[in-house]
């Protein structure tokens, strides 16, 4: 059955979703000044030659897409070739820019159109392969596929700290082509993107230990034990770390339990089904 057909929906007000709004608001952010800043490094080409403001701004607001207005910012640099004597990498560095822009754009758009949904598999979030929000590729939504298997927080902050960096290349650009005698800048160099979780679930359970995490609705936190077999959970009444119980716990030596505290919660699926593949 399709996701959401059934079931409380999710408001997106919930606190597990806050990070993940930050995260994503603080990326669109990012875009937005960086395609302003595209507009003024094609406003300073243009003025190369003498241009008004007004030519500049009505040819650039002419586009509706970011992809069509990085075209023309490259054709701009291209036509200013009378100006290479003075500024030699003008034109590399422009397309350079300008690539890197269009390669941060589908991970831009992987990240503000990817439908996201509240993850109820405890096992992959306690064991860290998952988190409490993950995209939702039930419809085999493609930005939702490009984003499985990623640490998404990771992933959007990745993206607008690298968006960020060629903002600050482009108004680099801008200022070297303005102000007399500014330095022409390096390209800057920007980090690989963050891989995609590939632990095997088995191995991450090896260590076994206790682990506290809010409710979905964050209004309580309960506490529990991670082993290689199973989750336990602790109830309220149970005050100490098992540290003696460790090995009980971990081979099933039932007799050690104090079963009237301790809720064995079995695993449902197998550790295959539980891989989050790269």
């Amino acid at each position: 059955m399709a996701q959401g057909t059934t079931g409380k929906r999710p408001s997106f007000t919930e606190p597990q979703f806050e990070p993940y709004a930050l995260a994503i608001g603080q990326l669109a952010l990012a875009w937005n000044a960086l395609s302003e800043q595209l507009g003024h490094l094609f406003w300073a080409l243009m003025c190369l030659d003498g241009t008004t403001m007004e030519r500049p701004v009505g040819i650039w607001n002419s586009q509706s897409f970011d992809r069509g207005r990085r075209e023309i910012l490259k054709s701009a640099a291209i036509a200013s070739i009378a100006h290479l004597r003075y500024f030699p990498r003008l034109i590399e560095d422009v397309k350079f820019l300008c690539d890197s822009v269009e390669k941060f754009e589908n991970e831009r758009n992987n990240a503000v159109h990817s439908p996201l949904l509240l993850n109820k598999n405890m096992l992959s979030v306690l064991s860290g392969v998952a988190d409490f929000v993950v995209p939702d590729a039930t419809l085999k939504n493609q930005r939702a596929i490009n984003l499985a298997g990623k640490d998404l927080l990771l992933q959007f902050t990745w993206c607008r700290d690298s968006i960020l960096i060629l903002r600050d290349y482009g108004a680099a650009l801008q200022h070297a082509l303005i102000a007399s005698g500014a330095p022409w800048p390096d390209r800057p160099s920007l980090a690989a993107a963050p891989q995609k979780r590939t632990r095997r679930m088995a191995e991450i359970l090896a260590r076994e230990r206790w682990i506290q995490f809010p409710s979905f609705d964050g209004s309580s936190e309960t506490t529990y034990y991670v082993s290689s077999s199973a989750i336990f959970r602790r109830s309220k009444s149970e005050v100490r770390p098992p540290r003696a119980r460790t090995t009980a716990l971990k081979y099933g030596m039932a007799d050690s339990v104090d079963r009237r505290r301790i809720v064995k919660v079995p695993l449902s699926k197998t550790v295959q089904q539980l891989l989050i593949l790269p």
